[in-house]
């Protein structure tokens, strides 16, 4: 009889399906900032744009960013920049002392630009999910693909 009160239990069932549901989520993986997770080694990687927020990057002038020394830096499209950045196991990320090149960026690369410099200063949070890396804050994020080791 005891058996049969156990399955019926509403709170043991939700219990179990809660139970169930993590299991398969530590199966699929977690994203940097999920509890007891280590921050990513990008050391030496190389990253691409495919989003900014959830606009393309300009034909031809996709924004990169690449992680070498405890710098990271790249192009917005038309200016290079770099800085020291930081990366927390929770995912807390941000770029120290952001500098950058000063050629000028005229149209849609001008756009462009001014968006990705204030993403990329205000930037708090990054998280790896699967083969995307996605870096944002108050002003909006990019997404990134791995495009060198």
């Amino acid at each position: 009889m005891s058996d049969l009160r156990l399955r019926n239990d509403p709170g043991l069932r939700r219990w179990l399906a809660g139970l169930v549901v993590a299991v398969i989520l530590a199966a699929c993986g977690g994203s940097v900032g999920s509890p007891g997770s280590t921050a990513p080694d990008l050391e030496g990687s190389t990253w691409r744009a495919t989003k900014i927020g959830d606009v393309s990057p300009v034909a031809e002038a996709a924004p990169t960013i690449r992680f070498e020394g405890g710098q990271a830096g790249g192009t917005t499209g038309c200016n290079t920049y770099g800085g020291a950045y930081r990366l927390a196991p929770d995912g807390s990320f941000g770029i120290d002392s952001m500098i950058m090149t000063e050629m000028a960026c005229d149209g849609p690369r001008g756009n462009q630009e001014r968006v990705v410099v204030a993403i990329l200063q205000a930037a708090d949070r990054l998280e790896l999910v699967g083969d995307e890396l996605r870096i944002s804050g108050p002003q909006g994020s990019i997404t990134f693909v791995q495009v060198g080791a």
